[in-house]
């Protein structure tokens, strides 16, 4: 869902967050700035460095920490808080753009702190939303809201552009989209309508519709079963197609807004599944493609035209005809990805984030579809591509764990040390301790970095032992119990001599295919439950067949374990099964009973293994 909320965000929503530190830049001449330094007062040259060191930020971000530094040096010599506060942003700023999120956040926060003290200004609600963007980022939603409506209110209180106040109030409603909260989204839309309405601008106001058509949509497909709420949602989109003259945007903007348009509206369509409906879509789709192939600019929205399609032609049964289309978006995807250069370091990762999760889904489709066929060569290229991805994925996911968790650890420090400096003495006192703490501050940055040499050497020794831990595992699992293989191919044999043929060759379908599934769980660290009790159920029915149906065998799982979400690392629970037949039932004069059974307990999956 958030790879969805952000792609809206970047084509019909204008620049917000981070990205209005753009327009502040542009606004700097550094040059010009330089030659009148000399002329100016203390606090206009404090001003001036300020403004200096935001406009070198994105290509000299070193010097920008320098200069940032040096204001706020300056700034507390001239007793001038808001020169402390904006070096502090600057510091933010300049950090984040080096990738070193515990030091922006921090930065940010000490700006935050200090620009609560004055009136409100543009710097304090663009640091507000960079914090708040910065918390989404990191799976923070809840914190991202409290920043974002604290923007909101800011911005009210400020002759700034329509778009920051509307972009203020429209990711609040993101932010809710994203976590399932539709009533709280369709509020804070509400508020977007009327913040376009004072300002009588009827694109925002298209702006608006476009937006909460989208919202609309999410809602739908989360209960398909209400087509009351489809019916309003495609009602909301014709809308907001109605009003696209009023659109105040280039040819080129204007020619991504309409595919997002088409493309959405033909999903809605689709979602509703009457012949006439999918006529409709279909007619809406070969729009958005019409589109896309006009236009030079291309992203997620270029492969998810194509995915429609290939959707379609599955609807159908017509598996080939989906996979040309897969295909065709992928090769179309590669060629024309968007921004390159992307001009932030927040684009660049959110980019990254959805190509990885749109190519896990092509991926996934190619592999069910050329499964569906018959060709499991290919089957298995694309199911091991997925699969990587999926990898990568999972371990980004994990090291922005590990930085949350970090970073929460050292804000929530951080803020108890501020609210205590700020209960004891005013923000003047703390001004004037500041100077008198360089030292220590120095000296306890340097046990900092002997702390952090230590717990660094310390998660690499753990990390080496993980490594080792993994690969042992996955040699034991690579290993069979060469027994039961041997035994497994003398039945086969006999069977052959004995010439019959159906049972050896059924015998040996069921064995071939025990084989490849092992093979292909022990290259995974966790496989879904699922799988793994196919896996189980092949091997009980060969060992069935080699002890001449000997026994028989129930396989069982209550109703709130959900095989298809559960994951349990693979080839665990085949030795103890072996282990029942040939300690248990082989033993045994008259026919025996293997029975496994899972259950969910306290987040946990029980598995329990019977003989008689």
């Amino acid at each position: 869902m958030r790879q969805i909320i952000i792609l809206i965000l970047l084509i019909v929503m204008p620049a917000a967050g981070f990205n209005q530190v753009a327009e502040e830049i542009n606004k700097i001449n550094a040059d010009s700035l330089k030659e009148v330094l000399t002329e100016l007062s203390d606090i206009e040259r404090i001003d001036a460095l300020n403004k200096i060191a935001l406009a070198i930020s994105l290509d000299n971000s070193d010097s920008s920490i320098l200069l940032a530094n040096s204001t706020i040096l300056m700034s507390e010599e001239s007793d001038y808080q808001k020169g402390i506060a904006d070096g502090y942003f600057n510091l933010g700023n300049a950090y984040y753009i080096q990738d070193s999120l515990k030091l922006s956040v921090l930065n940010y926060l000490i700006a935050l702190r200090l620009y609560e003290q004055l009136p409100p200004f543009n710097w304090m609600a663009i640091t507000l939303g960079n914090l708040a963007s910065i918390n989404w980022l990191i799976g923070r939603t809840d914190k991202a809201i409290e920043y974002q409506r604290r923007q909101f209110l800011v911005t009210k209180q400020l002759e700034v552009p329509l778009h920051n106040k509307w972009g203020a109030v429209i990711l609040i409603a993101y932010y809710f989209d994203g976590i399932g909260k539709y009533d709280s989204a369709y509020y804070y839309c509400d508020q977007a309508f009327e913040v376009a309405r004072q300002y009588n601008d009827t694109s925002y106001i298209t702006y608006t519709y476009t937006n909460l058509f989208r919202f609309k949509l999410h809602q739908a497909m989360a209960d398909p079963a209400d087509k009351e709420k489809l019916d309003q949602c495609i009602s909301i989109g014709l809308k907001a197609l109605e009003l696209r003259n009023h659109l105040d945007m280039d040819q080129q903007g204007r020619y991504i807004w309409h595919r997002f348009m088409y493309l959405h509206l033909a999903e809605a369509y689709f979602e509703e599944g009457s012949e006439y409906s999918i006529d409709t879509g279909l007619e809406y789709l070969n729009k958005a493609k019409s589109v896309n192939d006009s236009i030079e600019s291309d992203h997620a929205d270029a492969i998810r035209i194509y995915g429609l399609y290939a959707s379609l032609r599955s609807r159908y049964r017509d598996y080939e005809g989906a996979i040309a289309y897969y295909e065709k978006g992928i090769r179309n995807f590669k060629k024309n990805i968007p921004w390159s250069e992307p001009d932030y370091l927040y684009e660049k990762v959110l980019w990254t984030f959805i190509d990885k999760n749109i190519l896990r889904a092509v991926y996934d489709s190619l592999h069910r579809n050329y499964k569906r066929i018959g060709n499991y060569r290919k089957a298995l290229e694309y199911n091991v591509l997925r699969n990587k991805v999926e990898n990568e994925i999972f371990l980004e996911e994990q090291m922005n764990t590990v930085a949350m968790l970090e970073a929460d650890s050292e804000i929530e420090q951080i803020e108890k040390q501020v609210d205590m400096l700020e209960r004891d003495k005013q923000i003047k006192d703390l001004q004037v301790a500041q100077s008198r703490n360089i030292n220590i501050g120095i000296g306890t940055l340097f046990v900092i970095f002997i702390l952090l040499g230590i717990f660094y050497l310390r998660q690499l020794r753990l990390k080496n032992e993980y490594k080792s831990s993994i690969l042992e595992q996955k040699l034991l699992r690579l290993q069979m119990n060469p027994h039961f293989i041997f035994n497994a191919l003398s039945s086969i044999h006999n069977l052959v001599i004995k010439q019959n043929n159906e049972k050896a060759s059924a015998y040996l379908v069921d064995f071939s295919q025990l084989l490849r599934t092992s093979l292909e769980s022990s290259r995974e660290d966790f496989i879904l439950l699922g799988d793994e009790i196919s896996i189980i159920q092949n091997y009980l029915e060969l060992q069935r067949l080699r002890h001449d149906e000997k026994f028989d065998f129930s396989i069982e799982v209550d109703r709130q374990t959900n095989a298809e979400n559960a994951i349990i690392p693979p080839m665990l629970i085949q030795p103890f099964i072996e282990n029942a037949i040939e300690h248990g039932i082989r033993h045994k004069q008259s026919k025996g009973h293997v029975s496994v059974s899972f259950k969910r307990e306290d987040n946990k999956v029980i598995c329990e293994i019977e003989d008689d």
